[in-house]
């Protein structure tokens, strides 16, 4: 996207979905940008620890 002409100074957030190496790289190339957890990943993973019987619950 560099080489494409994207200005890497104005980028200002990266929404990833928790891959540690994605954030690695984000941050090396985008130093003033900071990174949030895509929502949907989060609630994913939030409701894979919780009980079977409770899930439908905690979902709403």
């Amino acid at each position: 996207m560099k080489a494409r002409g994207l200005n890497h100074e104005r980028i200002r957030l990266g929404i990833m979905d928790g891959l540690i190496g994605l954030e690695k790289v984000f941050q090396d190339e985008f130093p003033n940008a900071k990174i949030q957890r895509c929502q949907v990943h989060i609630a994913r993973n939030v409701l894979s620890k919780v009980p079977s019987k409770a899930k439908k619950k905690v979902s709403e």
